[in-house]
């Protein structure tokens, strides 16, 4: 048999979701995620909230990542959350260095993509 590429295309969803989801358009599918995290305006947006973050809080790691999640979550981050955070800017060379714009951004698109930005309680 041969594969036909349009099944990967257009995917038929009826057949995993009810019709009633469908049509109330509740559904939520990979491609929307995958869109999401790697799409071109999500990046932008997270590098325009990482220099936000840089501007407010020059050389501040701690107080970058506190800011970041207030604003992405209206919350401050839990201690676990900042030591992962503080490690991950750590690890990526860049805390509290001018050049940790870049991962300073990565860490904001990780932020951008999680559940709690996602969806609310």
């Amino acid at each position: 048999t041969r594969v036909r590429p349009e099944g990967y295309n257009n995917p038929n969803i009826e057949g995993y979701c009810s019709r009633q989801s469908v049509k109330a358009g509740v559904t939520t599918t990979a491609t929307q995620s995958l869109l999401l995290l790697n799409s071109e305006w999500t990046r932008k947006r997270a590098a325009a909230l990482a220099k936000r973050l840089a501007k407010r809080h020059p050389g501040n790691a701690e107080a970058q990542i506190t800011d970041a999640h207030e604003l992405a979550f209206g919350q401050a981050p839990l201690p676990s959350q900042l030591n992962d955070a503080l490690a991950f800017l750590d690890t990526c060379g860049a805390a509290n260095k001018p050049s940790g714009l870049a991962a300073l951004t990565e860490y904001c698109h990780v932020l951008m993509n999680a559940n709690a930005f996602l969806y609310v309680d």
